[in-house]
């Protein structure tokens, strides 16, 4: 079976961060997983992703968001790759971004 790497793209966050004005807004993650093809993969990866630990304790941080299905989650990119890609450091972080200023200074 293919082995795929997907980015995954969060948006729409407001998480709070301890000692920050600006909040987290959203997150890129990166999962490898093997799939039938792309729409499989796809379908695989994203349901493992909102299922698991990590991403259950994040949402309960944002006080919109009541289930993992909700976040609005978009795939940024995918792209077959050899098999062992990602096999030692599966599902390795996210990696987050806080909200731009309104007015960023000149």
């Amino acid at each position: 079976m293919p082995r795929y790497a997907i980015i995954f793209h969060a948006i729409g966050l407001s998480i709070p961060v301890e000692g920050e004005k600006k909040k987290i807004v959203g997150f890129y993650t990166p999962r490898f997983i093997n799939g039938a093809d792309e729409r499989d993969a796809h379908r695989k990866a994203r349901d493992r992703l909102l299922n698991e630990k990590k991403i259950i304790e994040l949402i309960a941080i944002d006080e919109r968001i009541s289930a993992p299905d909700e976040i609005p989650l978009e795939m940024d990119s995918i792209a077959r790759v050899k098999f062992f890609s990602g096999r030692f450091r599966p599902n390795a972080g996210l990696v987050f971004y806080q909200e731009e200023p309104i007015d960023p200074p000149i």
